[in-house]
């Protein structure tokens, strides 16, 4: 993503700190125990930190993360589009299925000839034709921004949700978890389960602003999905990156980069034919 960032000229990744909420002596005990391991010593403090913000609930103390990086994907996605554009590289439109075309050799799609095509389509690989079903599982999720003048917070909290500085007194809150709701839109139940956690969270005065709602790509061992499937090597899926997506993205496309280019194989534990 740094290196993105150099590409691009637009700064989409900071160095952030992580207060990790403790809500016992024993949580407090397992965090020293923890950071006093060598290969965890660089990322945790290996001491108790004392909370000096009145708007905040911290009765045991905290743990501080470092080398901790937050990433802004929409200022990410919206550089990295206008970039491809100044070389015709990228098409804004609907998606045809039916308009691909394999009757001569590779793929034909309208005007457009190619060897694959590389559908990276997160949870809405579920509504592509040639995508088998039960390899993916759609997980709702739902975050609300809240307007907190009085919190007055520079780091991320760790607590039963993560509760992110955005600036101008916002804070993002969340994230849930939903197994059963297929439904796109917000709910009141997961603002109202999140409004609660914050109440617990933080005493000062808040409201919701805004809510968003989405689908995570899940698999049943947690682990990408690359590759083609048996008779079709011309259709390659890159979905399955699951609730760290952003985390997993560049070594999984290098993966599949390596595979498509070099002729690498692709490792069993991301390999989309691992369940057949």
């Amino acid at each position: 993503y740094t290196s993105l960032e150099h590409k691009l000229s637009e700064p989409i990744i900071e160095a952030v700190s992580i207060h990790r909420i403790f809500h016992s002596v024993e949580e407090q005990n397992n965090w020293l125990v923890a950071s006093d391991k060598r290969e965890l010593e660089e990322f945790l403090a290996p001491r108790v930190g004392t909370n000096n913000n009145p708007s905040v609930h911290v009765p045991y103390g905290y743990g501080e993360v470092s080398r901790a990086y937050r990433i802004d994907p929409l200022k990410l996605i919206r550089a990295y589009a206008k970039y491809l554009q100044h070389t015709s590289k990228l098409r804004t439109e609907v998606f045809e299925y039916d308009n691909l075309d394999r009757s001569g050799a590779g793929i034909r799609y309208n005007d457009i000839q190619a060897g694959t095509v590389v559908f990276a389509e997160g949870a809405g690989a579920l509504n592509n034709p040639e995508f088998p079903s039960g390899l993916l599982r759609a997980q709702k999720g739902e975050y609300i921004i809240i307007k907190a003048p009085k919190l007055q917070l520079k780091q991320v909290l760790k607590g039963p949700m993560f509760l992110i500085p955005l600036g101008n007194d916002l804070y993002k809150v969340g994230a849930t978890f939903d197994r059963e709701d297929k439904t796109p839109g917000v709910t009141d139940g997961a603002r109202e389960k999140l409004e609660e956690i914050v109440a617990r969270m933080i005493s000062c005065p808040f409201e919701t602003v805004d809510q968003v709602a989405g689908f995570r790509p899940t698999t049943k061992d947690r682990r990408p999905l690359l590759g083609a499937l048996p008779g079709n090597p011309n259709s390659i899926f890159f979905t399955g990156l699951g609730t760290r997506g952003l985390v997993a993205a560049p070594a999984m496309s290098l993966v599949l980069y390596d595979h498509l280019e070099k002729g690498h194989s692709i490792p069993e534990d991301v390999d989309i034919n691992r369940f057949s």
